[in-house]
């Protein structure tokens, strides 16, 4: 997976400071992150739900994810304390913490409501910290099912 993802190199971070679009900095060569990496990185983790549109048609750079098993809260928390940031609902209701709305329309079942979690990319992300939130989704989240009553 590692050599999947390519680094937005120094070079990219300056033409995107120089107002170049996302469509001039592919145009270089160079492969941006998006959620599609994000995904083929937890694919293997098991009982995970990506849930929204699926590659062109949602956000390239946003991707919903449930874990079964695990509450949000306590996932988020656990990333948090590696230094991850994420966040366990939409945008627009951080201060309100209560099961997302989209999730209830788009279908998402009960129980995974309260066990998403949204990240979030921009042209800024590199792939060490990709790798690194892969790295310890994988190491936690098994251990976080082991303890969970959820």
């Amino acid at each position: 997976y590692v050599e999947s993802v390519a680094y937005i190199s120094s070079e990219l971070l300056e033409y995107a400071r120089d107002g170049k679009t996302v469509v001039e900095l592919m145009a270089l060569g160079t492969k941006l992150l998006t959620k599609e990496d994000v995904i083929e990185g937890v694919a293997d983790i098991g009982n995970i739900q990506i849930n929204g549109c699926p590659g062109r048609e949602g956000a390239p750079h946003v991707v919903s994810i449930s874990f079964r098993g695990v509450r949000s809260e306590v996932l988020l928390h656990a990333l948090e304390d590696r230094g991850i940031c994420v966040s366990a609902g939409s945008a627009c209701a951080a201060k309100h913490p209560r099961p997302s709305e989209t999730l209830k329309a788009i279908g998402v079942e009960r129980p995974l409501l309260e066990s998403t979690l949204r990240f979030s990319l921009s042209l800024f992300t590199t792939e060490e910290e990709i790798v690194y939130t892969l790295h310890t989704l994988h190491e936690i989240v098994p251990v976080l099912r082991r303890y969970s009553r959820y």
